[in-house]
């Protein structure tokens, strides 16, 4: 077969072998699976850690500026409370 690219022979016959290798190799479907679902499981659980990091620290970003806001004070100095006599 004459390509202008010895990688798109490449590519071709790596695509038939992918399409038959069920029928070809039986046995080795299910550890193919079970590696890929692993892989995929390990993603998932990485984006899911990422998500929640992003989450307790936007949480405490807002629970920091909420803080600073509430104790605020217009540059002057705190009044003090005059105790009832």
């Amino acid at each position: 077969m004459l390509l202008k690219n010895d990688n798109c022979v490449l590519a071709l016959r790596k695509r038939l072998f992918c399409d038959a290798k069920p029928t070809l190799l039986p046995c080795k479907t299910a550890a193919f699976g079970t590696q890929n679902n692993r892989f995929y499981k390990a993603l998932i659980i990485r984006q899911l850690n990422q998500a929640i990091y992003l989450k307790i620290s936007l949480q405490f970003y807002r629970f920091i500026s909420n803080y600073k806001t509430e104790n605020k004070t217009d540059g002057k100095t705190p009044r003090k409370i005059k105790r009832a006599p």
